[in-house]
């Protein structure tokens, strides 16, 4: 009967959003706690420690890595007596080395679940190019000033891999939606992403490596790496922001990848706990806040709307 039926839907339904909160739920309750141990005030015994013991400490435990993942001034206690546990700094140490490892590997396909949903599907249909762009400026970015500062590939690999991934989501979006995408708007892009970087490029190719102690270099130019570099935090944000309001714009979530998006998530999420524990700067802490928080509201959305995106992806397919 249509009352028993409409009755079903309407458990159905209820029964589908429930599911996706209790999902939503267990993948951000990991980072909560994380945070929760991470922020957690020290007790009174535990911050007795004068300056000059830190510093005596941290001059004791260099940060080097000789055996992959245990930490050189506790390899002894680790390789040799066994005791992985005994020292909460050294497993820490080596927490973070391990997800710092896993972090540049996971790169290396962050982006082929999003890569091979656009393929099968033949469309882009409800990502954001906005968002696209931004990515490619920000990791572009990221890559160009680390190598000019002479970084090893070791620091920031991730950085290229998923810049080359991302370019390559820019040319499938413009092969399957070309005709929202004219030649002008393709070629501004480029320019653009080239103009940004152009005066790095210039400083390495004129200056090399020393570049910063140069002489007769602007003070300008000699401040713009670092300040393009600063950029990467709030061009990050604008980049999720532009795809979380088209998805709530639109009130689905079209091609976006759960799995890409779900590694974008949990790669911040550790990124904080990596940096926290290596004493990065704020900046780069808060970036990587910034960014697990956008890439969780963007997993909720796909947990949310995964209904409505169906319909919309079958509306589409028709």
């Amino acid at each position: 009967p249509p009352g028993v039926r409409a009755r079903a839907m309407t458990a159905l339904t209820m029964s589908e959003a429930a599911r996706r909160v209790v999902a939503a739920a267990a993948l951000l309750a990991p980072t909560v706690l994380l945070a929760a141990v991470l922020f957690a005030p020290a007790r009174a015994d535990e911050g007795a420690a004068t300056a000059a013991d830190a510093a005596a400490d941290a001059t004791a435990r260099p940060k080097t890595y000789e055996y992959l993942l245990v930490p050189t001034w506790c390899a002894d206690r680790v390789l040799v007596q066994l005791d992985v546990f005994g020292d909460a700094e050294c497993a820490k140490a080596m927490l973070s080395r391990f997800l710092s490892l896993a972090i540049t590997a996971g790169s290396l396909t962050l982006k082929a679940p999003q890569a091979a949903k656009i393929m099968a599907a033949g469309n882009a249909e409800g990502l954001s190019p906005s968002s696209m762009y931004l990515e490619v400026a920000t990791f572009l970015t990221a890559s160009v000033t680390s190598y000019a500062n002479g970084y090893t590939l070791a620091s920031y690999g991730e950085s290229v891999s998923i810049l080359i991934q991302n370019i390559l989501l820019v040319f499938l979006l413009w092969h399957y939606e070309g005709a929202k995408h004219p030649l002008g708007e393709r070629v501004g892009v480029l320019a653009a992403c080239a103009a940004w970087v152009a005066p790095v490029v210039y400083l390495y190719a004129t200056h090399g490596e020393a570049w910063e102690t140069a002489a007769g270099v602007p003070q300008w130019l000699r401040m713009y790496p670092d300040i393009i570099l600063g950029l990467g935090i709030p061009l990050t944000a604008v980049a999720r922001l532009s795809q979380v309001w088209a998805n709530f714009k639109q009130g689905h979530t079209g091609q976006l990848a759960l799995v890409t998006v779900l590694l974008n998530f949990a790669g911040a999420a550790a990124r904080v706990f990596t940096s926290l524990n290596e004493g990065q700067k704020t900046v780069t802490v808060v970036g990587f806040v910034s960014g697990a928080t956008l890439s969780g509201v963007m997993l909720l959305q796909i947990l949310w709307l995964w209904g409505a995106t169906n319909k919309a992806l079958k509306k589409k397919k028709a």
